[in-house]
């Protein structure tokens, strides 16, 4: 791998570390900053733009009620690949567990992100999971477009 392969890995996971970390210990205000708005949030269930604070809100609170009603405690995420695309957009691929009380494994599945740099932080923007129809981001993407309809999230049809 190269130098600049290597830097894109390192970037990648410290976002995905930061955010995580946010979500494991339910802080939104550490989780708002690790993204990038309008924020394109995309499963087979189909793709929704979060434009404010308030729907990404409305995500994380999503999250949280979901790992609860589940038995998830945390989560852990590993980058499995990375590379810029220029210099100010990063693509990667990582892998996510949701462990239980008990450390088990209870989801596990594959997510890939588009980071961008703004204002020299590096933020998700995009962020993509072609899993089965159980799956998590699944779950909560359903729960935005039936349970919060005030919100008017722009459901994008691809």
């Amino acid at each position: 791998m190269s130098d600049r392969n290597d830097l894109a890995v390192t970037i990648y996971q410290s976002v995905l570390d930061g955010y995580g970390d946010a979500i494991n210990l339910n802080e939104f205000n550490r989780y708002l900053p690790f993204f990038e708005l309008p924020h394109v949030f995309e499963t087979f269930e189909g793709r929704v733009t979060i434009e404010t604070a308030e729907q990404l809100r409305r995500v994380f609170d999503s999250l949280q009620t979901n790992m609860s009603v589940s038995g998830v405690r945390n989560l852990e995420r590993t980058c499995a690949m990375a590379q810029f695309d220029g210099p100010e957009t990063i693509k990667g691929v990582h892998d996510t567990n949701w462990r239980d009380a008990s450390g088990t494994v209870k989801e596990s599945y594959t997510g890939l992100c588009t980071l961008r740099r703004s204002d020299n932080q590096w933020r998700v923007a995009e962020s993509q999971f072609a899993e089965e129809d159980t799956c998590r981001p699944t779950l909560v993407l359903r729960d935005l477009m039936q349970d919060h309809p005030s919100l008017k999230f722009r459901k994008t049809i691809v």
